[in-house]
């Protein structure tokens, strides 16, 4: 069964929010499965007030694409159609429900962190090459 994922690109001075569980295996960007009816931008602001105690001021489509099951060392990912939107918030981030810490990656320290395999091809290089981060 594919999931539907919304996902948030929060991006200040050209780095890129990204958050991690108390495993520290990867790290992903705040978002979340969608639920029932839900429309992907409400599904988002639910996950990013639930993880991180924000609300965004702006929601913008930035990418989409269908994701086959991932695997890194520790855990899978099950098939998913994943919808990515430049969020922006003026909010202070804080870790909330599900999150256990934060960081803010730049360009360099991307390539040194793990992330699933088709959020690096997809989404992250297309931030580089978009000159986002």
């Amino acid at each position: 069964m594919i999931r539907n994922r919304a996902g948030a690109l929060i991006i200040r001075d050209k780095k890129l929010l990204l958050v991690t569980d108390k495993d520290e295996i990867f790290y992903w960007s705040p978002g979340g499965m969608v639920e029932g009816g839900e429309m992907f931008e409400d599904a988002l602001s639910r996950e990013l007030k639930e993880e991180l105690n924000i609300v965004p001021q702006k929601i913008i489509f930035y990418m989409q694409f269908n994701a086959s099951e991932q695997s890194i060392p520790g855990f899978t990912a099950p098939p998913s159609f994943n919808k990515y939107y430049i969020v922006e918030t003026e909010d202070v981030v804080k870790v909330g429900a599900e999150i256990a810490k934060f960081i803010w990656a730049t360009k360099e320290k991307l390539e040194k962190i793990v992330l699933l395999p088709e959020v690096r091809k997809n989404v992250v290089n297309k931030l580089i090459k978009d000159g986002l981060i």
